[in-house]
């Protein structure tokens, strides 16, 4: 994908600047700076993973003639499905993909600062910290996906109707196949509307400002407490009653449900934007 190629170019641009300037530094006199490793682990690096995120479906780049989120399709009596917003398996592959980038590219630059300089910077200490914790995050998310998506399948939900009315019922229908033994304590879904709108132009850039709040959050447990085996599935339904107002105000509005099912270990959760019909 050219996206992905030209992420990947940029970063290894910005690996060369680094090793550059850091050649030149060989020269000077004083203290190594901390700069050219910054480049890497602020540029190069989060460049790499990002490039790794899309190239494994993790991310996603929308053109300008593409729908971020398409709109519900009709199954069944009236019941349209929701696209789920990124594949887990998907969301691990990514996550596994930026842990690799980072361990090695952050890997060898604080390995050959710290090796290089007996005195590192303040920086450098806290550049270390941060990307350990970048570790740590990567690396649990890795972890409980594998775990979850040995045990559950991909969620699906249903709605109806296919978009929320203001001050109407929406039906909600969440399914989720069962790979392994599990027991599932409850399925959470969060009803959730955002309304961007436009403010005044920037001094500098001349365009306008944007500003995004959340005006309707109406969350559902739907308790289940009892072991699902391979083969089954978890089903549960409900209904979210959108406020009458929801829709009042101006500026553009962004609806989604994000589930969570809750097991004795890590939970499944992910997020349905519903898309806007043509």
């Amino acid at each position: 994908m050219l996206v992905t190629r030209i992420l990947t170019a940029l970063a290894v641009l910005a690996g060369l600047v680094a090793l550059g300037a850091g050649l030149v530094q060989e020269r000077g006199p004083g203290p190594r700076s901390f700069g050219p490793y910054l480049i890497v682990l602020l540029v190069a690096a989060p460049l790499g993973a990002l490039a790794a995120g899309i190239a494994t479906g993790g991310v996603r780049f929308v053109g300008s003639r593409e729908r971020e989120h398409p709109a519900p399709w009709e199954h069944g009596p009236g019941l349209f499905v929701v696209p789920v917003f990124r594949s887990y398996l998907a969301l691990r592959d990514s996550s596994a993909a930026a842990l690799a980038v980072f361990t090695l590219v952050g890997g060898v630059a604080l390995v050959d600062y710290f090796g290089r300089e007996p005195r590192p910077a303040g920086v450098a200490v806290f550049a270390l910290l941060g990307w350990l914790w970048v570790l740590g995050r990567l690396s649990w998310a890795v972890v409980k996906r594998t775990w979850v998506s040995r045990r559950l399948d991909e969620g699906r939900l249903a709605i109806r109707p296919r978009s929320p009315e203001a001050g109407r019922t929406l039906q909600v229908v969440f399914e989720q196949p069962v790979r392994a033994g599990v027991f599932v304590q409850a399925v959470d879904l969060t009803l959730i509307a955002e309304r961007t709108t436009m403010h005044q132009r920037t001094r500098w850039s001349g365009k306008p400002r944007t500003r995004t709040v959340v005006v309707v959050r109406r969350r559902l447990r739907l308790p289940i407490d009892a072991p699902a085996g391979p083969g089954t599935k978890v089903h549960v339904e409900g209904a979210f009653e959108v406020p009458p107002d929801a829709v009042d105000g101006s500026g553009f509005l962004r609806w989604r449900v994000e589930a969570r099912t809750r097991t004795f270990g890590p939970d499944y959760a992910t997020r349905f934007p519903i898309g806007t019909p043509d």
